[in-house]
């Protein structure tokens, strides 16, 4: 029994302590949705949902998407996130014209464990029209390190089995992607649905306002794809 309450601090350690671009370098900016500097999804990347389709760039490009880090075997982080958008998503009930071009991707950093059926099982139990993605440790790299959220994958060496433990470190950050595969918004800890449903609305009408129309986005090819001439919508600033 102690030595499973001894693993279980481990695990809740290592998820309720993400980690950030900062952490290393208290210099640099806290987050791209915190800089003046506007940041695109440019490289594109090989993933599978859980219903074994591809997933790159061409599915994000042309809706806003709520994408966020996490594992199946989480215990509190990653499940409360996902409540939490699942409430968000209820809450876009009222307003049709916003949720028919929105989604929510959650990306599993644990691939060795988080199969795609494991996946799927997990999010059904939230929300059936979640998308979940995993892929090999250099795939995700390529969207993670895009979306500017650190994670990794820690062995642990349990003291008297010493038989090996797997632990999970990622940032907890909800990041907010518009049509044109901008980081919108970046969304911190504490997440609550009506600061996500306030905070969302804000930047759909500040992209809508702006001279850029979505319905003119190519979507990316395999590699690159070119960012708009100008900044098409402000980022939330955490409150």
């Amino acid at each position: 029994m102690l030595r499973f309450l001894y693993l279980l601090c481990l695990l809740t350690l290592a998820t309720v302590c993400p980690v950030s671009p900062a952490d290393e370098n208290p210099t640099a900016a806290a987050s791209a949705a915190d800089s003046t500097e506007p940041t695109w999804l440019r490289q594109d990347f090989h993933l599978m949902d859980q219903d074994n389709q591809v997933f790159d760039l061409h599915r994000l490009a042309g809706k806003w998407t709520f994408i966020y880090l996490g594992y199946t075997h989480c215990p509190d982080i990653c499940p409360t996130t996902t409540l939490t958008l699942n409430r968000l998503i209820d809450r876009l009930q009222l307003y049709p014209q916003h949720l028919v071009n929105t989604q929510v991707v959650f990306v599993s950093i644990d691939p060795l464990r988080d199969a795609q059926n494991i996946i799927g099982e997990f999010l059904a139990y939230y929300n059936t029209k979640f998308i979940g993605v995993t892929g090999s440790y250099d795939e995700l790299l390529v969207l993670t390190k895009q979306l500017q959220i650190k994670h990794r994958l820690l062995s642990a060496t349990d003291i008297k089995t010493r038989e090996k433990r797997l632990l999970v470190e990622h940032g907890a950050d909800i990041v907010l992607l518009d049509p044109a595969l901008k980081i919108a918004g970046r969304f911190h800890l504490p997440h609550d649905d009506k600061t996500l449903l306030a905070g969302y609305l804000e930047l759909r009408d500040q992209f809508e306002q702006s001279e850029t129309d979505f319905r003119t986005v190519v979507k990316p090819e395999r590699s690159y794809v070119n960012p708009p001439a100008h900044d098409a919508v402000g980022a939330l600033q955490p409150q």
